[in-house]
């Protein structure tokens, strides 16, 4: 397993130079790998540069990659940063419960040498959770102490004054510090002799040529007048941010006060010029000075503000840019999700994409809307945890990432998601949103084996149908209560839903849905017992997603109808169609289905004699279910012993 980004994977970019620090460095080299390491201490000390700085260094310790998550000084979403980690080393975890997400993530990490950092932690149960196994590296930042925390803690206090004038000297100019000895011991103690301060002081001195050291100190002690209420600790910071913010151009500083204070961390460009309501142009003319400047800084192709920042923007305007960023993050899902299923959504989910700057999705590249889904689905959590029912329309976004789901199997770390769907659904009082976000809530319980529990959020969603102005949402209800009635051996009922749904897609020319839903309903028809329709049904699955060209479900047709002849007794037109899956799978990245077709296209080769091939299939699937951490590949031990056991024996006879 490999990580899928090269070492080290979306750690913020290093400083320039490391000023001071040299025994806490020395310290990290020492323990970093044996036990567990939390760096603390105020805003501006310099905790996340150090971890950076050391972490780029120390490349050569950890060959199993970097692991980073900035916890955002928030306590939850704990699943979330878990399920991304055990995504980027390639597990499945579909069938893993939340409280078991810990437990699957140091199994596999155990002695594979890859370094942990976790970002603004706040509690030493959050620390524990996000563990990995033994042979590893885990390093913490955190403002504050963690009581209880198990492991050695590196506080960071102010720098020396020499350790201060080396940095603002770095940064600023030899010059600049030496010429004016007195304004600069004024510009170091404004700055608490804090790490950050002083580098945004410096960034000051460096981006403005006309500026002095005197008139820079006077700009930081007008600035202290508007922090003197917060904490002295974090005075420093708040001074230097100050001064640099009154230098900025107007379009920067809406910039920063937003950036800084909305829930999502680290934001695309496109989401930011979303968040400010600037172009792109002047939002990355904005971003790239406050780069410069130092008040923030680039996480791969995303950025975040180099430390918290006061409370600059008003009520009105960070409510009115939360809307704006939910309504980019809403239809960049939309887009995202219309590339892997088109028109899937449906007229009443429509969403309007005038004026927004949208990633662009073609061909048959499935891989980049799922690499865009997948990379913003943290940010999409806390945005919908932190608007909670303040925005009628946030429910949207989790109804939105089914397409997504349904693809990536992924839906064990998603009921909370769906469920906050269905919270703020009620909240709006729309029916509308009510009914889908209860289809979103029973997919996932389907996909989770709880049928019993999906059916009655089912019944209520089509009942809502009836009286709404929403016939895609029915007909997708409709198939989801057939995959449902399927599952808990109702099939006559199942196949009066699927054909309900089977008829709205035929009669909206939505030959997509139709492809689906035949599928379905050939499996509902196999188990009722009518095979010739099963196979009737199958076949023009296929002939449709076929014409389609859409991998995912060409590949899940092929699938379908191998399992038919499979059991119809036509081995070689099992083979031949299981095959097709296998090729299908492969180039779509569908690892699990990959191997779940391995698995039975060497049932069918075991089964007319071709052992040789039978055992090659099989150690495939293994290979993929064991990379995965699958239970399946207990499954596959099964079947290859019992190959062994019914391999001719020498004289030539099946035994």
């Amino acid at each position: 397993m490999e990580l899928e980004r090269q070492w080290p994977a979306m750690l913020p970019d290093p400083v320039r130079l490391l000023v001071g620090r040299t025994r806490e460095a020395r310290l990290l080299d020492e323990l970093a790998g044996t036990e567990t390491v939390a760096v603390t201490g105020p805003r501006g000390a310099g905790k996340t540069a150090l971890i950076s700085w050391w972490a780029t260094r120390a490349e050569h310790r950890f060959p199993g990659g970097c692991l980073y998550a900035d916890l955002n000084g928030t306590a939850g979403h704990t699943e979330a940063i878990l399920a991304g980690f055990l995504r980027r080393l390639g597990v499945s975890h579909t069938s893993t419960a939340p409280a078991e997400l810990p437990g699957l993530f140091r199994l596999v990490t155990e002695n594979r040498r890859i370094l942990v950092v976790l970002d603004n932690a706040v509690s030493a149960a959050q620390v524990h959770a996000l563990r990995p196994g033994p042979g590893n590296g885990i390093v913490v930042t955190s403002r504050d102490a963690l009581p209880g925390f198990a492991g050695t803690t590196l506080a960071l206090g102010p720098l020396s004054i020499e350790e201060c004038q080396r940095l603002l000297s770095t940064v600023a100019g030899a010059d600049r510090v030496a010429g004016d000895p007195e304004a600069t011991q004024r510009v170091i103690h404004l700055c608490a002799r804090l790490p950050l301060p002083l580098r945004l002081a410096g960034d000051q001195l460096a981006a403005r040529e006309n500026l002095t050291m005197a008139r820079l100190a006077e700009e930081l002690d007008a600035g202290g007048a508007t922090t003197r209420v917060r904490r002295p600790i974090d005075a420093g910071v708040s001074v230097a941010m100050d001064a640099g913010y009154r230098t900025l151009s107007p379009e920067a500083a809406k910039t920063f006060r937003l950036l800084g204070s909305q829930p999502c961390g680290a934001l695309h460009l496109f989401a930011i010029t979303a968040l400010t309501d600037l172009g792109v142009p002047s939002t990355k003319d904005a971003v790239d000075e406050l780069v410069r400047c130092g008040l923030v800084e680039r996480t791969g192709k995303r950025y975040r503000t180099a430390g918290p920042v006061g409370e600059y923007p008003s009520e009105p305007e960070l409510a009115a840019a939360r809307r704006r960023l939910l309504r980019w993050y809403a239809a960049m899902t939309y887009v995202a999700s219309d590339a892997l299923a088109p028109d899937w959504a449906g007229a009443a989910m429509k969403i309007d994409t005038t004026g927004l700057t949208l990633p662009e999705f073609s061909g048959t590249d499935y891989r980049a809307p799922l690499s865009w889904l997948d990379n913003e689905f943290p940010a999409a959590v806390a945005l919908l945890h932190a608007t909670k029912t303040e925005i009628s329309q946030a429910w949207q976004l989790p109804v939105l990432y089914l397409p997504y789901l349904y693809l990536t199997k992924r839906w064990q770390s998603c009921l909370d998601f769906a469920g906050t769907a269905v919270k703020i659904a009620d909240a709006s009082g729309s029916a509308v949103a009510r009914a889908r976000s209860l289809h979103a809530f029973s997919w996932v319980l389907h996909e989770l084996n709880r049928d019993e529990e999906a059916l009655p959020h089912l019944r209520e969603a089509r009942k809502l149908h009836e009286g709404i102005d929403d016939a895609r949402g029915s007909a997708l209800t409709a198939h989801m209560h057939g995959e449902v009635l399927t599952a808990l051996g109702f099939y006559p009922d199942a196949r009066e839903r699927l054909d309900d749904a089977l008829g709205h897609f035929r009669q909206s020319g939505w030959r997509f849905g139709t492809a689906i839903a035949l599928a379905s309903k050939a499996a509902t028809l196999e188990k009722e017992g009518w095979p010739a329709l099963a196979f009737e049904a199958a076949r023009e699955a296929l002939a449709i997603s076929g014409e389609l060209r859409i991998w995912p479900l060409e590949g899940r047709s092929h699938h379908q109808l191998a399992l038919l002849h499979q059991r119809n007794n036509e081995p070689h037109a099992a083979a031949v169609h299981f095959t097709k899956a296998i090729e299908l799978r492969r180039a779509t990245g569908e690892h699990w289905g990959e191997a779940d077709s391995l698995l039975s296209l060497a049932e069918v080769l075991a089964g007319t004699g071709k052992h040789a091939e039978a055992r090659d299939a099989l150690q495939q699937s293994r290979r993929i279910f064991t990379e995965l951490h699958d239970p399946q590949t207990l499954v596959v031990d099964a079947a290859l012993t019992n190959l062994d056991v019914s391999r001719k024996p020498a004289d030539g006879r099946e035994s």
